[in-house]
């Protein structure tokens, strides 16, 4: 199954269906939509100025880019788990 287009966000994945997306493929959404908000939070705090203002709103995108990708994660975790449970 192929995941949207980078530019796109992973805003997207919440119309995925996870249950068929390999678990691993999720992960490395998240682990780089949660690199991203890290490196977007170190720009914030190196920014200054009307820089500031910007580097905020870019950390606060990557923050729910992180969000998205981390509940598609749980969706799909979960899922797992209750079929290794029946």
């Amino acid at each position: 199954m192929l995941l949207p287009h980078p530019s796109l966000g992973l805003k997207g994945l919440g119309d995925i269906q996870t249950w068929e997306t390999p678990a691993i493929e999720l992960w490395d959404a998240w682990l780089f939509a949660e690199l991203d908000a890290e490196a977007a939070l170190q720009r914030w705090w190196d920014s200054s100025g009307s820089a500031r203002t910007d580097a905020f709103a870019a950390y606060g995108a990557a923050l729910e880019r992180e969000e998205s990708a981390a509940r598609a994660l749980q969706a799909r975790l979960g899922r797992l788990g209750s079929h290794a449970a029946a």
